[in-house]
């Protein structure tokens, strides 16, 4: 994506060859929904927020993903990869419009995804209340310190000194 530009009813997506792209917006735009992550066994949800969909019916989706380096837009069928999806779980600071332009920004700035700064989580999160926060990076610390703390006082209550 080379630029946008951002009208109340719809996007147009300049893309890097010169081709704009209309998207329309409907009552879903701006939404986040979720599939599970593909490969985990601990139900990490990949969120990504819902767009719109073009003149031929083709939904698109905005999300950030290890595999593609940076937040980005792809069709419905790319986000979901033959998952179910869901809505999200999450309170909204901005209205859907908001949620477009900052999702949208954010993907003109090209910043690289990794997994505990700047992943999927973080981004929707940016887009829908203006702050950086990834739930599953702060459950997996929260248990990793509970495990630790765990092992540290059975390891000091069955030590034989």
């Amino acid at each position: 994506m080379k630029n946008y530009t951002l009208y109340q009813n719809c996007v147009d997506i300049i893309e890097d060859n010169g081709i704009i792209k209309r998207i329309f917006f409907n009552e879903n735009s701006g939404t986040v929904y979720f599939r599970n992550k593909i490969g985990f066994l601990i139900g990490i949800e990949h969120p990504g927020i819902f767009l719109g969909v073009d003149v031929s019916g083709t939904e698109y989706f905005l999300h950030n993903h290890y595999k593609l380096k940076t937040a980005c837009l792809v069709t419905g069928y790319e986000f979901k990869q033959g998952l179910p999806i869901g809505l999200y779980n999450l309170k909204y600071t901005n209205p859907p419009l908001k949620v477009i332009q900052i999702a949208l920004d954010e993907v003109m700035r090209k910043e690289r995804y990794h997994v505990v700064n700047y992943n999927c989580q973080d981004y929707v999160n940016l887009a829908t209340n203006n702050q950086r926060k990834s739930e599953s990076v702060t459950r997996i610390g929260t248990n990793l310190l509970i495990g630790t703390l765990i092992y540290l006082g059975l390891s000091a209550a069955f030590s034989k000194e």
